[in-house]
């Protein structure tokens, strides 16, 4: 994968709303299921990630620091302390 190039506004708004469309169908499913985590959770976490994801690709094609993988791990830790609190409740 490429990652010397910046995203123009185009791809940036492509891949959110990209992320806001898969996760609003995973969100409906479940919604429609009557289960714990319906529409508004999943577009959230879909588009935080998504956010998060893109600003390692612009740290690490910018500044050539970092691992490409070390942010997208942090938002799985995440997500397993949102559905703990999830559980819990």
């Amino acid at each position: 994968m490429n990652l010397s190039y910046e995203l123009s506004i185009w791809e940036i708004l492509l891949r959110c709303f990209l992320a806001i469309l898969f996760g609003g169908i995973v969100g409906y499913e479940r919604g429609v299921k009557n289960q714990a985590a319906g529409i508004r959770t999943y577009l959230l976490v879909c588009l935080g990630t998504c956010v998060v994801m893109m600003t390692n690709q612009f740290i690490t094609s910018r500044y050539g620091i970092g691992d490409h993988s070390r942010m997208g791990s942090k938002v799985i830790s995440g997500l397993g302390l949102q559905v703990a609190g999830t559980i819990m409740v």
